[in-house]
């Protein structure tokens, strides 16, 4: 589609900016994503953890700044500013869960009896997913 002055309908790609559908698209399998970390943190699997952290679609959420935060793009794209609220909450627990899983990998070759953090890094998993859902329930 090509971009016309009256036009209201314009493709994704000609703008560069993603539709309500496509943004709650990419939400949805953030979810999915996120569910698989509480287990995952269950098992150590810490490296597993940042991976799905550290890679697209989740990383949008946290790690890559406000433009290109998916929840912060469906506040512009829906013109309802509760959305950034939303995606500063979603991206702290993110950023926290991240920290408490990095700092994991590194307890054993710490001096002293250090301990490895399970609870900590689940509640943050937990809370953005808690978000997350809150978001998708929004868009529904």
């Amino acid at each position: 589609m090509v971009q016309h002055r009256h036009s209201e309908q314009v493709a994704p790609a000609a703008t560069g900016v993603e539709s309500k559908a496509e943004l709650t698209e990419i939400l949805r399998k953030d979810r999915a994503l996120l569910a698989t970390l509480p287990g995952l943190l269950q098992a150590q699997e810490w490296e597993a953890v940042r991976q799905v952290l550290k890679a697209p679609p989740v990383n949008y959420l946290w790690n890559l700044g406000e433009s290109k935060n998916t929840v912060k793009k469906v506040g512009e794209v829906t013109d309802d500013a509760s959305y950034f609220d939303l995606a500063e909450e979603l991206s702290g627990a993110l950023q926290l869960c991240d920290q408490f899983t990095y700092d994991n990998v590194f307890i054993p070759f710490q001096p002293g009896n250090g301990k490895v953090k399970i609870k900590e890094p689940t509640e943050q998993v937990t809370t953005a997913i808690a978000t997350l859902d809150g978001v998708l329930k929004a868009l529904s």
